[in-house]
């Protein structure tokens, strides 16, 4: 006789609210399965590896050359000390944010599956979007993030591609004061933008004419013809991140992935097994991530603003 294996909470009647209290784990598992690849700030930020202490230093805009040039060695000499400068000295701290799915003994006996499943996408949503708006609060309370506006918002503009090409020339060409090579030599390579931009985009007529990127025998790649934004925009990948979310509609981000910034994980994202709490007749997981995010080198973002 075969037997079908369950796979998830969601495969169909077999799975009941008792299973799930008899196997602890399911729930814990499910809900990282829902989580992975959800962070935007795992995405966008290198990972600067864990932290035992709860609190980060780093240096803010540390120059990317050394104070001199290189010098140049005689026979029998000796190269030179390399003589360097650092940022501002800044400190994050870690903060923990998490939430509890519980299961009422009145859940297990109804088997109430449908309440168990709402809680694990409402956990899974609400860590998301906490955790973006303290991502998207690195760059747009941050005085040190360039922030140009546009003359025309999206919606009608014919200057889109220029917009993002000067936001790009911006990025490229940051230079840091007091060095006599002082080129910081960033890429930009991502853009952050909301639904809201991403439609106007798509449906801007100016953009996707012969004004726009797309020609020739390109046409068929036109924005307009296939509804979705390509792989790469202008050079650019595209995250595209919920209207009326923590990046505000009429904001864009534009940066050098992985070199703007960092998080550090005290405690990666995890769930515990099921346990009892009993004065509450209840059964429950904990989900949380004790985290913090830095930007170090906030010249390689700008924020462009009324898209």
């Amino acid at each position: 006789m075969s037997v079908i294996p369950i796979r998830g909470v969601n495969d169909g009647p077999r799975v009941t609210v008792n299973d799930l209290i008899n196997n602890p784990t399911v729930i814990p598992r499910r809900i990282l399965q829902l989580a992975e690849n959800q962070f935007v700030s795992d995405v966008v930020l290198r990972n600067a590896g864990g932290n035992d202490s709860g609190i980060i230093e780093f240096y803010t805009s540390t120059p990317l050359f050394a104070d001199s040039a290189a010098a140049i060695r005689n026979e029998f000499g000796e190269y030179q000390y390399v003589t360097t400068s650092q940022g501002i000295p800044t400190v994050v701290t870690t903060l923990d944010r998490g939430l509890s799915i519980k299961i009422s003994d009145e859940m297990r006996m109804r088997n109430k599956m449908d309440q168990v499943n709402i809680q694990m996408t409402q956990v899974r949503n609400t860590l998301r979007r906490d955790w973006d708006a303290a991502f998207m609060g690195l760059f747009l309370a941050n005085p040190s993030v360039p922030t140009v506006g546009v003359g025309t918002a999206w919606a009608t503009s014919s200057t889109i591609r220029n917009d993002i090409l000067n936001a790009q020339k911006v990025v490229n060409n940051a230079v840091i004061t007091g060095q006599s090579n002082n080129f910081l030599q960033f890429q930009a390579d991502t853009m952050i933008i909301t639904e809201k931009s991403k439609f106007d985009i798509l449906t801007n007529a100016s953009f996707n004419s012969g004004t726009g990127v797309y020609q020739g025998n390109l046409a068929d790649e036109n924005l307009q013809y296939t509804g979705v934004l390509p792989q790469k925009l202008l050079n650019l990948d595209v995250l595209v991140t919920k209207s009326g979310g923590a990046l505000p509609d009429g904001k864009a981000i534009i940066l050098e992935r992985g070199t703007v910034g960092f998080y550090s994980d005290e405690e990666p994202l995890q769930a515990t097994p099921l346990y009892r709490d009993q004065p509450r007749r209840t059964w429950r997981s904990d989900v949380n991530r004790r985290s913090a995010m830095g930007l170090d080198q906030p010249l390689a973002a700008m924020i462009l603003t009324a898209v």
